[in-house]
Parts: C-alpha cells; structure tokens; sequence
C-alpha cells in the first residue's frame, strides 16, 4: 500500500458534457469545454490535441494554473504510455513546477482564490507521485500533505468543489491502508487516515464532482473489488 497512496492521489480528471462558461470554472452544470476537450483528447492519448487546446488555456489565462497544470498532465500521460526519456522527465519537472509557482503567485494575489489552491493541491499531488517513483519517501509525504493542505482551503473557500473531495478521500482512505515508512509518517503528521471517510468522499465525487468523477468511479470500483472486497458495493458503480 505504501505506492498505492500516491500513484492514486490525483488521477487525470473525468469527462463530462462540455457547455459554454466563464473560463475555468469549476461549475456541475457547465464545465469548461476547453479543459474537456483537452482531457479527451488526453484519454484517446491525443497529445498534440490535447497540448493546442491546454496552450490556448494559458493564452487566455496566462495568470492562472489550470492550463499549465494540464500542460503537465500531457506530459505525465505520454510517461505513462511509455515515452519515458529524459526529454519528457525535464518537461514535466518543468511543467508541474510552474503549475505551482503560478498557483502560489495567485494565492499572494488574492487569497480567497479557490480555484489557485484546487490547482496547487493537484499539482503538489502529482510532485509528490514523482518524488515517491524515486524513493524519496519523506519529501513525497510531504508533497502530499501540503496537497491536502491546499485541497481542505480550496473546500473551506468553495464548499460547492466536490472534485476536491477525489483527492481528499484517496488520501483518508490510503493512509488508514499505509504501512512501512509511510504509515510512520502519516503518525509523524499526526494523521492516521479514515477509511469510511475516504469512501464518503469518493462516492460524492462520483456523483457531484465536475471534472473527477469518472476517475472517482474508477477508484471506487478498484477498492471495492480489489482491496475491500466487496463486490456487493462494487457491481452498482460498474453497471
């Protein structure tokens, strides 16, 4: 279990139906098509598609995270697939580290912006899945803490956000499952983890979450089956 916290921290988000927004609201009834589109794109593993659409975000916006954010999930996803070379390590080294200077430069701006602190969270997330990949154990807790940190502000400034209840119920319920190094530092942290929480969490953002809730319903399907057992649970969320 000591992986599985992290490699599950902040999945790709969902796909929804895409409708016209204010840009980058986080909104159930209207997500942003940009980032929809971009997300598809990213799913049929698209990445030029996906990279045209996330570079317009950021002309638009180039003050705010969300593009540069999803810039760095192209790359993460090209890693994934198997294009890991040096190249694409620098790039997304690069990439998810300007998603953070970006999100805390909005945050000294103005800091009742939610959407800089949901941005933040899932950026240090994916920082600390990096760090964790190279053993580096205590600076990926860390990561995460301070993802969950940004993630608990982002909801206490939008309590409307049901896509941060992803990352925050992934990480109730993989600290109450750690062992090892990692279950020590969860007691160094003071946070011993919350299995029933976890799943309260993600079940809502299957439901409710705008951008995350097909990776909620993933989630939620592999504890179920494969770590809970109970399949009783697990055949209403597939079906």
């Amino acid at each position: 279990f000591q992986t599985l916290l992290f490699v599950a921290l902040f999945l790709l988000p969902g796909l929804l139906e895409a409708a016209e927004i204010e840009p980058l609201k986080l909104h159930k009834g209207h997500p942003n098509p940009d980032v929809i589109q971009g997300i598809n794109h990213l799913y049929d593993l698209e990445f030029d598609e996906a990279e045209k659409r996330f570079s317009k975000i950021i002309s638009e916006k180039p003050d705010h995270p969300a593009g540069y954010f999803y810039m760095a999930m192209v790359t993460w996803s090209r890693l994934s697939v198997g294009f890991w070379t040096a190249e694409n390590l620098k790039e997304y080294v690069e990439r998810i580290d300007r998603t953070i200077s970006v999100a805390r430069k909005g945050i000294e701006k103005d800091a009742k912006d939610s959407r800089s602190y949901f941005y933040l969270g899932g950026a240090l997330g994916f920082k600390g899945r990096f760090e964790l990949m190279q053993q580096k154990w205590f600076s990926s807790y860390n990561l995460a803490y301070d993802a969950i940190q940004a993630l608990r502000t982002c909801q206490k400034l939008d309590p409307d956000n049901k896509d941060v209840l992803l990352g925050l119920g992934v990480y109730d319920y993989y600290t109450a499952k750690l062992s090892g190094v990692l279950k020590f530092l969860t007691y160094l942290f003071l946070h011993k983890g919350d299995k029933e929480e976890g799943l309260r969490k993600l079940n809502i953002a299957v439901n409710e979450a705008v951008y995350s809730g097909l990776e909620a319903k993933s989630m939620l399907i592999h504890i179920y089956l494969y770590l809970e057992e109970d399949y009783d649970k697990a055949l209403p969320i597939i079906q």
